[in-house]
Protein backbone atom coordinates (compact mmCIF):
# COMPACT_ATOMS: atom_id res chain seq x y z
CA UNK A 1 0.00 0.00 0.00
CA UNK A 2 0.87 3.51 -1.17
CA UNK A 3 0.27 6.93 0.65
CA UNK A 4 -1.41 9.30 -1.43
CA UNK A 5 -2.29 12.98 -0.57
CA UNK A 6 -4.79 15.54 -1.72
CA UNK A 7 -4.51 18.67 -1.98
CA UNK A 8 -7.31 20.57 -1.75
CA UNK A 9 -9.33 18.07 -2.00
CA UNK A 10 -12.89 19.47 -3.26
CA UNK A 11 -14.28 18.76 -6.82
CA UNK A 12 -11.96 16.94 -8.77
CA UNK A 13 -10.02 16.30 -6.21
CA UNK A 14 -13.06 14.64 -3.94
CA UNK A 15 -13.53 12.12 -7.06
CA UNK A 16 -9.54 10.84 -7.47
CA UNK A 17 -10.02 9.52 -3.69
CA UNK A 18 -12.53 6.80 -4.22
CA UNK A 19 -10.82 5.66 -6.84
CA UNK A 20 -7.33 5.50 -4.98
CA UNK A 21 -8.97 4.25 -2.18
CA UNK A 22 -10.50 1.27 -3.72
CA UNK A 23 -7.29 -0.17 -4.92
CA UNK A 24 -6.34 -0.57 -1.16
CA UNK A 25 -4.29 2.73 -1.05
CA UNK A 26 -4.37 5.51 2.16
CA UNK A 27 -5.24 8.73 1.22
CA UNK A 28 -5.32 11.76 2.68
CA UNK A 29 -6.20 15.41 2.51
CA UNK A 30 -4.15 18.74 2.69
CA UNK A 31 -4.98 22.29 2.28
CA UNK A 32 -2.83 24.72 0.42
CA UNK A 33 -2.78 27.25 2.53
CA UNK A 34 -5.83 28.70 5.43
CA UNK A 35 -7.46 30.81 2.93
CA UNK A 36 -9.83 28.12 1.41
CA UNK A 37 -13.16 29.50 0.76
CA UNK A 38 -15.69 28.10 3.45
CA UNK A 39 -18.02 27.26 0.21
CA UNK A 40 -15.47 24.69 -0.21
CA UNK A 41 -14.40 23.80 3.02
CA UNK A 42 -17.99 22.99 3.93
CA UNK A 43 -18.37 20.48 1.31
CA UNK A 44 -15.55 17.95 2.40
CA UNK A 45 -17.17 15.01 3.49
CA UNK A 46 -13.99 13.04 4.48
CA UNK A 47 -15.56 9.68 3.70
CA UNK A 48 -13.08 7.72 1.71
CA UNK A 49 -9.96 9.71 3.57
CA UNK A 50 -7.94 8.56 6.15
CA UNK A 51 -8.06 11.82 8.06
CA UNK A 52 -11.69 13.06 9.01
CA UNK A 53 -10.68 16.62 8.45
CA UNK A 54 -8.46 17.96 6.65
CA UNK A 55 -4.59 18.35 7.67
CA UNK A 56 -2.32 21.78 7.07
CA UNK A 57 0.48 21.10 5.32
CA UNK A 58 2.88 21.13 8.33
CA UNK A 59 0.62 18.39 10.42
CA UNK A 60 0.75 16.11 6.97
CA UNK A 61 4.60 16.27 6.83
CA UNK A 62 4.88 15.24 10.56
CA UNK A 63 1.82 12.24 10.42
CA UNK A 64 2.14 10.99 6.59
CA UNK A 65 5.26 8.45 5.89
CA UNK A 66 7.06 9.47 3.08
CA UNK A 67 8.31 6.24 0.80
Amino acid sequence: MKNFIIVDPFSTGALLAPEISKKGHYVYSVLSNNHIPDFYKSSYTGEVFCNSSIMTIDKAKKKIKVY
